[in-house]
């Protein structure tokens, strides 16, 4: 089935009663092309509700200002949910690249509302892939003359892909609460704000590729954000200008968060995972993270990007408070690595509310080029922050860790920082970890682990910006303190404690040998020769050599005797009972031969 060049289905009311359901079931592929469109209305000063739109087909393309829609455009009731469901893939593209215009309207599945009723709730399921690319977007959202909630958005993949300015977005212009964005994958979630493999077209796309591609649930009204969760077994991926937010703007409402479950998480080129206030009335929402693998947050890996993004080259993931009420709490959880570069992870309160909490386990954490954690406040103070590491924790090239109070007129306190690590590096460039306050308290500093190399506590006073410093101080309240800990370690649990008696020589000499024997000798003399007890083989552990020049024979296997009788080598010796020894070839039968210990008999029997 396909629709082009501005063709329609649709059902709408125009005065009192509920428009029709839209409802497309084949099992071929379904085409909407060039301003095409399925939808389902309540006009204005209409009094209805929509009954919405259900489609099924094997594959779904939508390009070129095309749409699936729902919306209540300024009447008296709710728009439509829309449901759809492939075997395939659905893909929505906004524009043609190839064809410069000004048109701003893009492709699009939305529900939304205008007037007084709910947002309808849109719900995907693909077989295939999810394809959002130049401009195309998927929207359930209240408008600014809208009063009602917005029923959310699910989808359900296998993978997903936005870029190129694309967007899912649940908002709230005017009264009422965005609706949630739950997302599930099989497998991959990419989004990317711009694809620089495809050059730029000139005039208005070109500044369109300026923005980003997004994931976003928000608030510029009266009323909360949705909440974002997204289960993934496969990877996420977002770079160049892609983000994941729940924002309340200038609004009046709370931020509900964000939920992230993956495999491996790599935030790349000034992209960002946030939720924030900003100058409204309400709570920024927290961020819980869990991946299997590692997470990795770098600025601006891509260096040709400087140009059009300017000097802002860091990736994020940050609560952040600029208004009334509290920031969000940071939770990540990685089996694998941790790896921040241009980046940081953090809780930030610039508003008249607390810093919220950070907590991160994983098996390593590297911070690199300026990166930083941290929990700071200007009118309460800063959070606390939990770091359980079990391998190694890095901090490299001007990075810190930290929880302070940054108002030098307010009163607020240095967070708490707790770190378990087996071991804490930090090269030498100014790495910090610091609990400071101003008029406030420091915090309290607690490390534990069985090495810290390149980083000290300093007293108040003597940090520097040249060196690596464990701090907790304050500039006119009270300081805070820094305990730590290495359980387990003991400096001399390797070392052997030395006698400090002499040695008695006599239980070194083999008690084979009488006393009565007073020919028989046995000197301790230093290393060599012998071994360490008398009953000990010898070993090659000797040093003894000698060192006297001798002049070198041919070997022979035997020589002759006075009678010119060929004499065979020596073998062995015997002992004759008397303290002679003799030198023979072969052993006779019944005398003992070899090394074992024999004493002669003593002097005068």
């Amino acid at each position: 089935m396909s629709l082009r060049d501005g063709s329609l289905v649709s059902s709408a009311t125009f005065g009192k009663g509920d428009a029709g359901k839209v409802t497309i079931d084949i099992k071929g592929n379904l085409s909407l092309d060039k301003g095409s469109s399925i939808n389902s209305f309540v006009n204005a000063q209409a009094v209805g509700n929509s009954q919405g739109i259900s489609i099924g087909a094997k594959h779904i393309n939508i390009s070129s200002s095309s749409g699936i829609i729902s919306n209540n455009f300024g009447g008296i009731g709710n728009a439509g949910n829309i449901d759809i469901k492939t075997t395939g893939d659905l893909n929505l593209v906004g524009y043609d690249r190839s064809v410069p215009t000004s048109e701003t309207i893009l492709s699009a599945i939305s529900s939304g509302t205008d007037g007084r009723g709910d947002a309808g709730k849109i719900t995907i399921e693909t077989g295939g892939i999810l394809s959002l690319n130049n401009g195309a977007i998927i929207s359930a959202d209240i408008s600014s003359e809208g009063k009602g909630n917005s029923k959310g958005i699910a989808i359900d993949a296998k993978d997903l892909s936005l870029s190129n300015f694309s967007s899912i977005v649940t908002g709230n212009l005017g009264t009422g609460n965005a609706g949630n964005i739950d997302i599930k994958t099989t497998g991959d979630l990419t989004i990317v704000g711009s694809d620089r493999s495809i050059p730029l077209v000139d005039g208005v796309d070109a500044a369109r590729l300026n923005n980003s591609s997004s994931i976003s649930s928000n608030s510029r009204g009266k009323g909360d954000t949705g909440k974002i969760t997204i289960d993934t077994k496969g990877n996420i991926s977002l770079d160049n200008r892609a983000f994941i937010s729940s924002e309340i703007l200038r609004a009046k409402g709370n931020s509900q968060g964000i939920s992230i479950v993956t495999k491996n998480l790599k935030v790349t080129n000034n992209s960002a995972i946030n939720t924030a206030n900003q100058g409204s009335i309400g709570n920024a929402g927290n961020i819980d993270i869990k991946a299997n693998g590692d997470v990795e947050i770098a600025g601006l890996t891509d260096l040709s990007l400087f140009n059009q993004q300017g000097s802002n080259s860091s990736s994020i993931i940050t609560t952040n408070l600029d208004g009334i009420g509290n920031s969000g709490n940071i939770n990540i959880e990685s089996k694998g690595n941790i790896g921040l570069s241009k980046a940081f992870i953090s809780s930030f309160s610039g508003g008249k509310g607390q810093a919220a909490n950070i907590s991160i386990s994983s098996q390593k954490l590297n911070l690199n080029n300026m990166s930083f954690i941290a929990t700071d406040g200007f009118s309460v103070g800063g959070g606390n922050i939990t770091l359980a590491i079990s391998d190694l924790l890095l901090l490299r090239n001007t990075s810190s860790i930290s929880s302070k109070s940054l108002s030098a007129e307010e009163k607020g306190n240095g967070g708490n920082i707790t770190i378990s690590s087996p071991l804490i590096v930090a090269a030498p460039g100014n790495n910090d970890i610091s609990a400071n306050a101003f008029q406030g308290s420091g915090g309290n500093v607690q490390i534990t682990s069985q090495g810290l190399f390149g980083i000290q506590f300093r007293p108040k006073g003597q940090d520097s910006p040249f060196t690596n410093d464990i701090t907790a101080s304050s500039t006119f309240g009270q300081n805070g303190t820094v305990n730590i800990t290495t359980p387990g370690t003991d400096p001399g649990r390797d070392s052997t404690e030395l006698p400090n008696t002499t040695t008695d020589a006599s239980n070194q000499i083999s008690q084979a040998c009488s006393t009565n024997n007073r020919q028989n000798k046995l000197i301790v003399a230093g290393r060599g020769g012998i071994p360490p007890n008398a009953n000990d083989p010898l070993t090659s552990d000797l040093v003894w050599e000698d060192a006297r020049a001798v002049s070198i024979q041919p070997a022979v296997s035997s020589t002759p005797n006075n009678l010119g009788k060929l004499v065979p080598p020596a073998v062995g010796w015997v002992f004759d009972g008397k303290g002679k020894v003799t030198l023979v070839a072969a052993a006779t039968p019944g005398q003992p031969t070899g090394t074992s210990v024999a004493c002669p008999q003593g002097v005068g029997k």
